[in-house]
């Protein structure tokens, strides 16, 4: 076996220069990237925490001044504020990208802080389901409440109106009762007898009512579909958030525990 001299000296030939050269450029446009790469990684947590902090801006913008305990105020705050959620839940992705890739100390601060943020709020998501079942309930019976006084209401003025018919014994009055009722000067000719001229006015008001609570039913009806709707919405919107926020924590149990590690 030959015995190799170490102290002999190595000769390059310039092929080989050439390559070092290479490589050196390859390790050093790398190194340009990397940096540039940061760069970007930094900006795009930063945005994060950007998109969070203008959802809260907004939200605040939102709910004041605030109403509570007012269920149809609060159902549609709820419905205002759900819609707005894809803003932050883009800003926690973007603030959990990359994992501890460049992270500095006080970053794993703001992790643990955003991690137990999203656990708690998606519990509040969770809790809010029967808050908006309760709502839209109490939001129904006032709906049911308001109507019954206006068909009461309506009730009330055309049986005060056929009574001072009734009592009619001319034209005349039948006029007076009419324009004192309607606002309007309303003035009825000879043409008809009182008896003829009542009872035309009595079948037109019965069927106006009737007429009335049709259209006063049907807009309940429609209000009440309206709000069946939207809680169908909202609870799957609260599922869905719950769910994303709860999956959020989770997968961040990295960020909590390299605070811990660090403390």
């Amino acid at each position: 076996m030959e015995e190799v001299d170490v102290k002999s000296p190595v000769y390059l030939t310039q092929k080989d220069r050439q390559q070092i050269v290479d490589e050196m450029l390859r390790l050093n446009s790398s190194r340009e990237k990397i940096d540039s790469m940061l760069a970007g990684v930094k900006s795009v947590r930063l945005l994060g925490y950007i998109l969070i902090v203008l959802f809260f801006m907004d939200i605040a913008y939102v709910v004041y001044p605030t109403d509570f305990f007012n269920p149809t105020w609060e159902m549609r705050k709820m419905s205002e504020v759900l819609e707005r959620l894809p803003v932050p839940f883009i800003g926690l992705v973007l603030i959990f990208w990359g994992g501890l890739f460049q992270r500095e100390m006080r970053d794993t601060f703001l992790l643990w802080m955003t991690s137990w943020f999203c656990f708690w709020i998606g519990v509040i998501m969770f809790l809010g389901i029967p808050l908006a079942a309760l709502n839209t309930f109490r939001v129904i019976d006032t709906y049911q409440l308001e109507m019954d006084a206006r068909l009461q209401q309506q009730t009330d003025n055309a049986n005060e109106l056929i009574t001072a018919l009734r009592l009619c014994t001319n034209n005349a009055q039948v006029s007076t009762v009419m324009s004192r009722f309607s606002g309007k000067d309303i003035r009825y000719g000879n043409d008809m007898t009182t008896d003829q001229l009542r009872d035309k006015l009595l079948e037109s008001i019965d069927r106006q009512q009737e007429s009335l609570i049709e259209k006063i039913h049907e807009g309940m009806d429609e209000q009440v579909t309206a709000l069946w709707k939207r809680l169908i919405r909202n609870v799957f919107t609260l599922i869905l958030a719950g769910v994303f926020l709860l999956v959020v924590w989770g997968s961040s149990k990295w960020a909590r525990d390299e605070w811990l590690h660090n403390r």
